[in-house]
């Protein structure tokens, strides 16, 4: 056991089991700290004055959840022979006995006010009864003084009111001793908690790093010390504001936690989106048994609804995971990138998030507005730019903002530098959209085929006071069998559109200052005989 007293202060600090005092206390603050999606490693540096041959070093308050095997020193042409971490119960016991003693002479204080105002209760209630008692008397003898006709009204009235008035000042006197009494308890009961705090030891684990270097001649060296930490993550945020001359500002950062027992103060931060093998392995190998089965005449069609979403206008479509499936970490593009923060950063060991800048850059914005109607029957508005920066905008949420403030979030994908990329910026709440959709069915005598035609019709409204173009974005089925088919009509489509790859239709739509337009999109769905699912 060790027992020390913290400097500047009355508390006693013990260990359990204790420090080797006959190691030279060092100190290596941490300077750099790179962060990775669920652990970060922490790199604590400076320089330390050494004797020729062995020199024993301590280093307090280290984090506790180190990674003992990642333990890592070095000391420049020294050399460290062995770096351990030790760990062991930190007991901190404050002596103060001027505030047990102030709690003291407080609680008898209010003890003495308390009995004051109760005896003081007392002497109010009695009066007031007596006054009540006078009232009552009062009123019995105004029949008997009226019958003898030397009763006054105005007499009656200025007597009662008197003693009304009394009788309510004393009851108002009474009430406030007793509201006075309440918080007198009250803050009784906080004296009689905040002097069990003090009187209970506070407790916690403690780390510290042993090192034995070994120099061949005296003088100074920088040691070195490195090893991994969990408790530590961090993940990307950005912020995109939307200026009215049709520039955007583009801001990214990335928000740190970390509760690994030690604070981080004015350290260089790094975010790598490496990730750690450590624990993993590779999932066992089963059999798979292959058997022929007779091919049913029937066949069965799973109609599905897959989510296409592209992160930049360059890059390839990417089907969207099922939905509740969140996947882990951070999307780099499968290439790790690390990325450094603007300047020295300060995160506290406290589980809270630190947003930390990371880079910017400026656009040039071009607008527009789109509405899918599938979807939503809401006009909304997009901007593309592109990304200006010398790194990729990593996939996270996006904070939204216009001149006049926040307008909404949204989020994105991974945008490689260079790229194109869109975001929308909330909807057009001057342009009013319906949609309706009509079905008709039929089947052929010859092939027997089953054709369902579908008519959909927008009904598009600008109630602005001035021109507005908006890009309506339709979607058909895209099937994969011979036995369904889907089509088409183009001669009752508005602008004879056909559909992409993907199913997709889009118009341009100019609407006029309380203008309206109309566009129609007609299609059949076929499917042979036996087809089931549909």
């Amino acid at each position: 056991m060790s027992s020390t007293a913290e400097p500047g202060t009355d508390v006693v600090v013990e260990h359990f089991p204790p420090l080797d005092r006959s190691r030279a206390p060092i100190a290596l603050p941490v300077r750099a700290v790179t962060l990775l999606e669920d652990r970060a490693s922490v790199r604590r540096k400076g320089t330390v004055g050494l004797v020729q041959g062995t020199n024993r070093f301590i280093v307090e308050n280290v984090a506790p959840v180190l990674q003992d095997v990642s333990l890592v020193g070095s000391a420049g042409s020294a050399r460290v022979i062995d770096v351990r971490a030790r760990r062991a119960l930190r007991v901190s016991m404050p002596h103060q006995v001027e505030r047990v003693k102030a709690f003291e002479i407080e609680a008898r204080q209010l003890l003495l006010e308390f009995s004051q105002i109760d005896e003081a209760r007392g002497v109010s209630d009695s009066e007031r009864r007596r006054v009540l008692t006078m009232v009552a008397h009062g009123a019995q003898e105004i029949p008997t003084d009226a019958s003898w006709g030397i009763a006054t009204k105005e007499a009656w009235r200025e007597t009662f009111e008197s003693l009304f008035s009394r009788a309510r000042g004393l009851r108002e006197s009474e009430r406030g001793g007793y509201f006075r009494q309440a918080a007198i308890l009250e803050r009784l009961s906080q004296i009689r908690m905040e002097r069990a705090a003090l009187e209970q030891p506070d407790t916690r684990f403690a780390a510290w790093l042993e090192l034995d270097v070994v120099a061949s001649a005296a003088g100074a060296e920088e040691l070195s010390v490195e090893y991994i930490v969990p408790n530590a993550l961090w993940r990307p945020l950005h912020e995109a504001r939307l200026f009215a001359d049709d520039r955007l500002l583009m801001s990214s950062s990335a928000v740190v936690w970390q509760n690994t027992g030690e604070d981080w103060s004015n350290v260089d931060l790094s975010f790598s989106t490496a990730l750690s093998s450590l624990g993993v392995e590779p999932p066992r190998l089963s059999d798979d048994l292959l058997t022929a089965t007779k091919r049913s005449e029937r066949v069965a069609v799973e109609a599905r609804q897959v989510a296409v979403e592209r992160a930049g206008l360059g890059s390839e479509t990417r089907s969207a995971p099922p939905a509740g499936v969140e996947l882990p970490g951070v999307d780099d593009g499968g290439e790790v990138r690390v990325m450094k923060a603007e300047g020295p950063s300060s995160v506290p060991s406290d589980g809270r998030p630190v947003v930390v800048p990371l880079f910017r850059f400026e656009t040039p914005a071009e607008r527009a507005r789109v509405v899918y109607p599938e979807l939503e029957p809401t006009v909304f508005e997009k901007v593309t730019a592109q990304n200006k920066a010398k790194v990729p905008i990593l996939a996270g949420p996006v904070s939204l903002l216009k001149e006049h403030g926040p307008v909404g979030y949204t989020k994105t994908l991974f945008i490689a530098p260079g790229e194109r990329f869109e975001l929308s910026f909330g909807p057009d709440d001057e342009i009013r959209l319906r949609r309706t959709t009509h079905e008709e069915s039929e089947t052929t005598r010859a092939d027997r085929f089953r054709h369902v035609t579908y008519t959909i019709d927008h009904f598009v409204s600008n109630l602005g006071a001035s021109e507005k173009v908006v890009a309506v974005t339709e979607r058909v089925p895209v099937s994969e069998l011979d036995e369904v088919r889907v089509k088409v009509d183009a001669k009752k489509t508005s602008g004879s559109l056909q559909p992409d790859a993907h199913g997709f239709l889009e118009w341009r739509l100019v609407l006029p200052p309380q203008g309206h337009g109309r566009i129609s999109l007609v299609w059949t769905l076929s499917t042979a005989p036996g087809v089931e699912g549909l």
